[in-house]
């Protein structure tokens, strides 16, 4: 288990892990910088990577990687100032009952590595004992019309799923649009620009803790994707690999989006590619998981590939999770299957 405080020594001349906190690009939302320093596991640096020439197909690829990753960020800008209103109208409404309290985004929203179909992860950093009554406040809601549903989608710890409607959020709310844009960006954003934005629905996973991970493994991965120019177009594209397999729910036998994170993460540390080879590097990861990679004996780090743990021994996959030291897989029992379709992609 990583402890969450105190600093990170690496040897002289290494990148600093702690420097990219907020990623160039991704939309920024309240509560992304609020946690205290982490102690993010230290990365060596990996070998220099190929110099050989991508092939005509390899440069294809990674010019439709490319292509893939800014489409990405280009609709996630279009729905950040919606996502920041939908944010400031739930903390408005859970001020009532917890005085002061600030919701933390956390998953592939935070990250920046969120494909358009994307869930927004918020936590509500309240005591355990509160758990049962987040999930009767927020299911007593009486239904306002910008609430399209509510439900509670787990057992073992509350998380409330939320279909909220931020253009009648939009016409039923104090908030000033300009001042969150503002807040965001540090300019302000004219009419035109506010009606561009994409008002479609939003979907929202709020869930409650103080022992909660979530905003803090948010933190770590801003770190990778810093540090790794590959990892969030390779994330994003086995991420939307996994959706059209139907193997992306992670209590469903499929993987998180934090694991595949991880999981490339780990990958580009043991085999470097540059930034142009996107195209060789997809084949690669894509060849290794499928055909090299034997998750009966070898656990995914961020520091590299190590041996499985005796207490891993009925696991199907193992990911461990850097900041909290669990296995971020642990549900992955359909992860054979997803092996056949990587191979076969």
């Amino acid at each position: 288990r990583m402890p969450l405080a105190g600093p990170v020594l690496a040897p002289p001349g290494a990148v600093d892990p702690l420097a990219p906190l907020v990623m160039p690009g991704v939309p920024y939302y309240p509560g992304m910088t609020m946690l205290p320093m982490l102690v993010v596991p230290y990365t060596p640096e990996p070998a220099a990577p190929s110099t050989r020439a991508p092939t005509t197909e390899e440069a294809a690829v990674s010019e439709s990687i490319t292509s893939f990753a800014t489409s990405c960020s280009d609709t996630a800008n279009l729905r950040s100032l919606p996502r920041r209103l939908v944010i400031a109208v739930l903390q408005d409404r859970l001020r009532w009952v917890w005085p002061g309290v600030n919701l933390l985004p956390f998953g592939s929203v935070a990250t920046g590595t969120d494909l358009p179909s994307s869930d927004l992860d918020l936590m509500l950093p309240v005591e355990d004992s509160n758990w049962s009554r987040l999930v009767e406040e927020v299911l007593s809601w009486r239904q306002p019309t910008w609430l399209v549903s509510q439900e509670h989608i787990s057992s073992e710890f509350p998380v409330i799923r939320l279909v909220i409607d931020p253009g009648a959020l939009r016409l039923a709310t104090h908030f000033a649009l300009e001042s969150l844009a503002e807040e965001a960006a540090d300019t302000t954003v004219e009419e035109g620009a506010i009606q561009a934005m994409d008002w479609g629905e939003v979907v929202v996973d709020l869930s409650a803790g103080v022992d909660h991970g979530g905003p803090a493994m948010a933190e770590v991965a801003r770190c990778g994707l810093g540090m790794l120019p590959l990892l969030r177009p390779l994330t994003l594209v086995l991420k939307q690999n996994l959706r059209e397999q139907e193997r992306h729910v992670p209590y469903e036998g499929g993987l998180s989006s934090y694991s595949v994170l991880l999981m490339v993460w780990c990958f580009l540390t043991t085999f470097p590619f540059t930034e142009d080879q996107a195209g060789e590097a997809l084949a690669a990861v894509l060849q290794f998981y499928a055909e090299e990679f034997d998750p009966k004996t070898t656990a995914v780090t961020t520091t590299g590939f190590l041996p499985r743990e005796e207490q891993d021994r009925h696991e199907h996959l193992v990911v461990r999770d850097p900041v909290l030291g669990g296995n971020t897989a642990r549900s992955a029992f359909g992860f054979r299957q997803i092996q056949r379709n990587w191979g076969e992609a």
